[in-house]
This record gives C-alpha cells, sequence and structure tokens, in this order.
C-alpha cells in the first residue's frame, strides 16, 4: 500500500512540475522573442551608422520621460483594448476575424455622421446614438462572412480579409460624395467635425488622453466577465475546441459563429467613434492606413486572450508606438529603417503569441 501511494504521490510531483515547466516557458519563450527582435533591429540600427544602445535609450525615455509620453502611452493603448477584445471574441470560437480594419473605417464614418449631423440633443446623448450606430454597422457587416461560414462553410478568414478593402473604398465614397466637408470649398478629403458636445473629454486636460481609455478597460472586464461567467462565453469555448461536442449538445453552432463573429464587429466597429471622439473629431479618408487593427490582433494573440495579459500587451504596444515616434523624431534614422524596425519586433512577438497558443491548445488536448 505505501508503495503504490509512493508512486502515485511521484506521478503527481512529475505532472505538477511539467505543468510548472510548461507556465514557465509560456512567460519566458514571449522575453526570449522580444530580445531576438531587439537584437535583430540593434544590427540594422548599427548598419545604418547608430548606436543601438542611445536609440533604445531614446525609445524608452520618449514613451516614460514625461508626462507627455506617458499619456501617450495610454492613448494609444485605448483602440487596442477595444481591438484585441473584439479580435478575441472571434479567436475564442475559433474563428478569424481579419475584418476588424473594414469595421473600424465604417463605424468610424457613421460615428461621424451622427456626431456632425445632431447638434441639438444632449452630448452624452449623441455619443451614446453614435457607438450605438457604430457597433451596429460594424456587427452588420462582420456578418456577411459569418452568415457564409455558418451555411456554406465559406473561409472567414478570405472573406473578412478581402471586406476589409470593400469597406474602405465604401468610406471613402461617401466622406467624398456624400459627407465631405463643404467648409473648405468642397476640397476636403474629409467629413466636417463632429460637434464639441459629442467629444469624449480628457482624463489630463492638455494631453490626448481621453475617456475612451476608461471605456476600454470596461470592456476588457466586460468581455471577462462574458468569458469566464456567461453560458455563452462556455459555448464560445467549446466551439473554438470542438464544434462538434456543442452539436451532441444540442448547441446551434452556426449561432455561435454569427454571435462571435457580429460581436466581434460591433466591439471593432465602435472603436472607430471611440477614435473620432476622443481624438480625430472628423473622419478623413484613409485615416486608419497605419495598422492598428492589426495591432489589436496581435495584441489578443500576445495576451492570449485573457484580460490580464490583453492590457499588458496593449500596454507593451503603446509605449512601442509612443518610443518609436520619438526615435523618427529625434535621431537621424531614416523613416524606413524605423519601419523595418517596428515590423520586425511586431514579427517576432506575433510569432511568439501564435507559438503560445498553439502550446496552450495541446496543452488541453493532452
Amino acid at each position: 500500500m505505501d508503495a503504490r501511494l509512493t508512486i502515485i504521490k511521484g506521478h503527481i510531483m512529475i505532472k505538477s512540475f511539467k505543468v510548472s515547466f510548461r507556465t514557465f516557458l509560456e512567460l519566458f519563450i514571449p522575453v526570449i522573442g522580444l530580445l531576438i527582435a531587439l537584437i535583430i533591429a540593434g544590427v540594422i540600427i548599427i548598419i545604418s551608422g547608430n548606436n543601438p544602445f542611445e536609440v533604445y535609450g531614446v525609445i524608452f525615455k520618449g514613451a516614460f520621460g514625461s508626462v507627455y509620453g506617458i499619456t501617450s502611452v495610454f492613448r494609444w493603448m485605448t483602440p487596442l483594448l477595444f481591438l484585441s477584445v473584439a479580435a478575441s471574441f472571434a479567436l475564442k470560437a475559433g474563428l478569424w476575424n481579419l475584418g476588424l480594419e473594414g469595421q473600424l473605417y465604417l463605424g468610424a464614418i457613421f460615428g461621424t455622421w451622427i456626431g456632425f449631423s445632431l447638434g441639438g440633443p444632449p452630448g452624452v446623448v449623441v455619443k451614446i446614438l453614435a457607438m450605438l450606430l457604430a457597433a451596429g454597422m460594424g456587427a452588420l457587416w462582420a456578418l456577411i462572412p459569418a452568415l457564409l461560414r455558418a451555411y456554406f462553410k465559406t473561409n472567414e478568414f478570405i472573406v473578412t480579409l478581402l471586406l476589409n478593402f470593400v469597406a474602405i473604398h465604401l468610406t471613402h465614397f461617401l466622406t467624398l460624395n456624400v459627407w465631405q466637408d463643404r467648409s473648405t470649398g468642397g476640397e476636403a478629403l474629409s467629413t466636417p467635425p463632429i460637434f464639441e458636445s459629442a467629444q469624449l473629454s480628457k482624463i489630463l486636460p492638455g494631453y490626448t488622453w481621453h475617456m475612451g481609455f476608461l471605456i476600454g478597460i470596461i470592456f476588457v472586464v466586460l468581455y471577462w466577465a462574458i468569458m469566464k461567467w456567461t453560458t455563452f462565453g462556455y459555448e464560445l469555448k467549446v466551439h473554438g475546441h470542438n464544434p462538434n461536442f456543442l452539436k451532441y449538445g444540442g448547441v446551434s453552432v452556426k449561432k455561435i459563429i454569427i454571435l462571435s463573429m457580429c460581436l466581434s464587429g460591433a466591439v471593432a466597429g465602435m472603436t472607430g467613434t471611440i477614435e473620432i471622439f476622443g481624438i480625430y473629431r472628423s473622419f478623413w479618408t484613409g485615416m486608419f492606413a497605419g495598422g492598428v487593427a492589426w495591432d489589436g490582433l496581435v495584441v489578443a494573440l500576445l495576451g492570449l486572450f485573457k484580460p490580464f495579459g490583453i492590457l499588458i500587451a496593449a500596454f507593451f504596444f503603446g509605449f512601442l508606438k509612443v518610443g518609436i515616434l520619438n526615435m523618427e523624431r529625434v535621431t537621424e534614422i531614416s523613416r524606413s529603417v524605423v519601419t523595418i524596425i517596428q515590423a520586425i519586433i511586431i514579427f517576432f512577438i506575433a510569432v511568439q503569441g501564435l507559438a503560445i497558443r498553439k502550446r496552450i491548445i495541446e496543452k488541453r488536448e493532452d
């Protein structure tokens, strides 16, 4: 009996060691990926004739060396919080919503329309209406690939990606032909500005950090609550691992596909209005060409679709954005080199996020 008990204890200790080692790898491997990215970027900086340690110092100082830098980090965190939550709702269900950019554009322009059209109602009413319309447009755009996937088994990866181009050109048409700002003689590539009452107030006056950040935190908490405490959240997770299991349990797989994609699109669409009402004040063509939607997808992957992970990853990307902008402004490194450095860092982080996600799925299947 004692020998059997010893064997059982030994088995438990070995299993516990394996779990601890896997957890250690999940935490440590992203650090290795970041270090590799920094080394490769450092080599490129040396080739360009600069000192990598000085450049990295400029990046860090640009993000944390002043109140402006710190608040700018939070400013750039804001859309990433929303977009990573949007991506996570789809990814948790085993779906790829690569249409975040198009949904972001549509949410932005229709929210802007409400913002410059309704000057009579109180500002809070205008904000709510704009966000609801933006969410509705994002959900409607995500409904197209959701229906195709649910009823015709069409690959949502391709459909969502292609719909981005349609949405961008549609907003371009609406801006130049329907809602163009005529106050400048009809030559502007933008809509009229939203009313001042509709603008999101600043957390610190004089800086770009606005109330959308707090709304983004609330959305991360709501995402956590939905995934942890609701039946819908449980069904999303099960669908992501084994859709057939849902069928045997009497749950409609089509319903999960449609709801998860539409919810993802709704949050992405709302992000557009948050950006307009908090920062830009009006919509102009190609305004999100910097790739913030794709950064949101990478943040979701790096954060492992977990609320705390999303917060950390969004903070890191905010720091990276502000620091690299400062590097471009302060140093003599050309813009092409700056773009290459940023791409290398994001690439390695994205690869690490995908690798960790794969290990977690394999661990759950063991």
